[in-house]
């Protein structure tokens, strides 16, 4: 059996059409399509139309998208990735140094807080042991200007305000944290102290007051102007035409003041203790006259009058410093440092508490 004959493939027509029709619309030139056109009109035995001839409207192919990466672009990219990584690295890093450094401080204000609150526990705590030492010293006091009013002399009292010591001076302060306690409550701390440092000077000074006066203050007490007639006078003159005098003299034994007066005073002239008549009427020359009960304290007093007073003063200006003044009395009346030491115990303990 004869093989059919194939037909024959015409390549370069094949390829000459496959590249024309490859080509993109509007990319084949004008002459092309003429020559195109008369080969079909020539085939046909018509002329072509002129229409024929006329080139296709132009359409814009869309653009070319190019994506050129090479070695050195890709190396830049990871090396900004890198950089960009270490960056944020560097950023959490530094976050966390900021963290362990906030974290640091609120340890030490932790910490400080913690301090400051133990230290006004046992702030409050020594004001406290003050307030008794201050109510002791108050009641003693009280008690020595009964005895003075009663013309006693407070014997005990001058130990007793030498053994009481307040120790709540500025020492107390040193070292403390006061981190959460409030401005009100540290300036009454200082204010405090202040004032019990001067209470305890002052006492002091009380205490040796009452050493150098318990003389003269039990003497007065002794010798009062209520006591009756203790002096007289004696009118004598020395010679015949000599001056006429009164000499003061103490009676050996004074008189009670409504006592009746005797015929006869016993005085006493230099030590020496001699009877002289009384004054009754007449001639005075040689005689005595009584001198009226408190006249001569009057008119000269000795160191023992004021003494009693001068005490009383002392005693009872300290005593105000800690009771405090009458309210009812003064508008402004300030308040003692008895009355300040409680409420300086409330405020500590509440800082003592963290509150």
């Amino acid at each position: 059996m004869s093989e059919e004959k194939k037909p024959k493939i015409d390549l370069k027509s094949r390829l000459g059409k496959t590249s024309a029709a490859s080509l993109p619309p509007g990319a084949a030139s004008t002459e092309s399509l003429e020559a195109a056109a008369v080969q079909a009109g020539s085939s046909s035995g018509s002329k072509p139309p002129a229409a024929a001839f006329a080139p296709p409207a132009y359409v814009a192919p869309p653009p070319v998208q190019r994506f050129e990466i090479d070695d050195s672009s890709l190396e830049e990219a990871r090396s900004a990735g890198f950089k960009k990584g270490i960056t944020i690295a560097v950023v959490v890093a530094m976050a966390s140094i900021g963290i362990g450094f906030a974290a640091g401080g609120a340890s030490e204000k932790s910490a400080g807080r913690a301090k400051a609150i133990a230290d006004m526990t046992d702030l409050a705590k020594k004001a406290g042991d003050a307030k008794v030492k201050l109510t002791s010293l108050q009641e003693k006091l009280e008690a020595g200007i009964k005895d003075l009013g009663s013309k006693k002399f407070p014997e005990a009292l001058a130990g007793d305000l030498g053994a009481i010591n307040v120790d709540f001076d500025g020492a107390v302060l040193g070292g403390r944290r006061f981190s959460g306690v409030s401005l009100e409550t540290t300036k009454e701390l200082i204010d405090f102290t202040t004032d019990v440092a001067a209470i305890n000077e002052r006492k002091n000074v009380v205490a040796t007051l009452l050493g150098k006066l318990k003389g003269p203050i039990e003497a007065r007490f002794k010798t009062t102007d209520t006591a009756g007639i203790s002096y007289a006078v004696v009118v004598e003159q020395r010679g015949k035409g000599a001056p006429i005098f009164a000499t003061l003299a103490g009676l050996q034994a004074s008189l009670k003041k409504d006592e009746t007066l005797p015929a006869k005073f016993t005085v006493v002239v230099n030590g020496q203790a001699s009877e002289v008549p009384a004054y009754a009427k007449g001639d005075a020359l040689g005689k005595s006259i009584a001198v009226s009960a408190g006249s001569f304290e009057r008119a000269c007093p000795d160191e023992t009058k004021g003494a009693p007073a001068q005490l009383m003063a002392q005693l009872r200006s300290l005593a105000a410093k800690l009771k405090g003044e009458d309210p009812t009395t003064s508008p402004d009346a300030k308040s003692g440092l008895v009355e300040r030491a409680t409420k300086l115990v409330t405020a500590l303990e509440k800082s003592g508490q963290g509150s």
